[in-house]
Parts: C-alpha cells; structure tokens; sequence
C-alpha cells in the first residue's frame, strides 16, 4: 500500500480479512479492508497531524506528536536499510 503512497490509519484485526489460499499454501492470504479513513499522499504531502483511527490500536507517535508522517518516513527508511 505504502509504495501507492495509501496509509489505512486504522489497521486493526477487526479490518483484516485472512482466507486459505487456493493452492494449498500453508500460508493464509490477508487482505485488509475498510479504507474510510485512509489517505492517498501526494508528492508534496510529508505530513499528517489528524488523530485518526481506533484509539486502542495507535501508534504512540500518532497520539503523542503534532504531526507523524516525518517520524514514519524516517522508521520506514531504517528498515528498509536494515534489511
């Protein structure tokens, strides 16, 4: 989703769907759903300061910071050279 410049904002079991694939696989397929509070980025777009989502499934840095979206680019870009 992330490299479609989307963010869901309300990632929580209850927006997850998990179905055995059709080959047997051993591992499930999750699709998520519900994207009533997502947001597409535009390229200018580096912040995000609404507190949205469910309460008890946010991220720390969304309910402490006056804007997130600078904290999770730079998250994003240390595992991404950590791995």
């Amino acid at each position: 989703m992330h490299d479609k410049n989307l963010i869901h904002r309300d990632i929580k079991p209850e927006n997850m769907i998990v179905q055995h694939r059709a080959n047997d696989s051993d591992l499930p397929e999750i699709k998520v759903i519900d994207f009533g509070t997502s947001r597409v980025l535009l390229k200018n777009d580096n912040t995000l300061s609404q507190k949205v989502g469910t309460i008890g499934y946010m991220a720390p840095e969304v309910l402490e910071k006056n804007s997130y979206m600078r904290w999770h680019q730079e998250k994003e870009k240390n595992v991404r050279e950590y791995m």
